[in-house]
This record gives C-alpha cells, structure tokens and sequence, in this order.
C-alpha cells in the first residue's frame, strides 16, 4: 500500500494535532533529517540502504540481545511511560512483532499513556531510523572491519556515543 503525499500530510498532521492537543503546545514540530544531499526537485529524499545484514537489533539504541520480540517490545514501552510525565506517542515502523497479539493487548491497557502510530509499509525514506542506519553502517564497514560479534558491537557503541 503507497500513500498518496496528500494522505501522507493528512497522517502527519493527526500525529502533530493530538501531541498538540495532549501536551498544550503550539507551533511546529521538528522534522528535518539529519542527512545532507542533494535530490531531484519534487522527489522525496532517498538514500539507498546496503542489503548485506549482520544480526544486531537496535530501538534507536544498541541491544545485544539475539532477537526483537513482542516481550522486549513491551518492556521498552514500559520503560518509556515509566519514565515520561506524560502521554508517550511512539511511532514505529512495521516490524511484525509491533503488530503481534500480545503488544496490541499491553498497548490496550495503556491507551491512557501510550499511543502508537505505524508508518506505511515499505517505505524506509519516511523513517528517520533508516538514516541512522544508513549512517550506521557505513560507519560500521570504514576502516578495519568488524571479524566477530564483538568487534561489530564495539564499533556500533562507539558510534552511537557520538551522536
């Protein structure tokens, strides 16, 4: 399913109208990318992400945990309206452990607290993670590269410790 620009304003404005709404506040919302380039006028930017994987899960933060999973999904989200005065709007891509039964049930309970928000399918350019990623990886694969897990964790932590 592809989202017309116009759908994909209307999306973004329901986010920023209800943050609005729950937190009193008024004006704009920070949106730009980190990212630098130069694109085609009137094309959305893109940056081509490498297919070649290593296993090592990331929530905007390094895990050394083997898997993502609907329990760890849970415990994140606890912790994050553990530690917010206020209501949490999480957006997320569609991973299918974020769609799972038991995620949709924990996020049931705490409607009051926490609201998510999925991002269209199969499109990574519209997900600011993707750009961490990209810039990730090509940090990761610089210089003398990573032969074991360790080595790959290790360059990965000093990265985001720059951030």
């Amino acid at each position: 399913m592809v989202l017309t620009p116009e759908e994909q304003e209307n999306i973004r404005k329901t986010i920023v109208e209800k943050v609005q709404e729950e937190f009193g506040i008024t004006g704009r919302l920070r949106t730009e990318i980190v990212e630098r380039g130069f694109f085609l006028k009137g094309r959305p930017p893109m940056l081509p992400v490498e297919t070649k994987r290593q296993r090592v899960n990331m929530l905007s933060a390094v895990s050394s945990q083997d898997t993502m999973n609907q329990q760890r999904l849970i415990r994140f989200m606890e912790r994050l309206i553990r530690v917010s005065k206020q209501k949490v709007f999480l957006i997320l891509d569609n991973l299918n452990v974020h769609h799972g039964k038991l995620a949709a049930s924990w996020l049931e309970k705490h409607k009051d607290k926490i609201e998510v928000f999925f991002l269209q399918p199969y499109a990574p350019e519209y997900n600011p993670d993707e750009y961490l990623h990209h810039s990730l990886k090509i940090s990761v694969h610089t210089g003398q590269q990573p032969y074991t897990r360790e080595d790959l964790c290790h360059k990965i932590h000093l990265f985001m410790r720059k951030l």
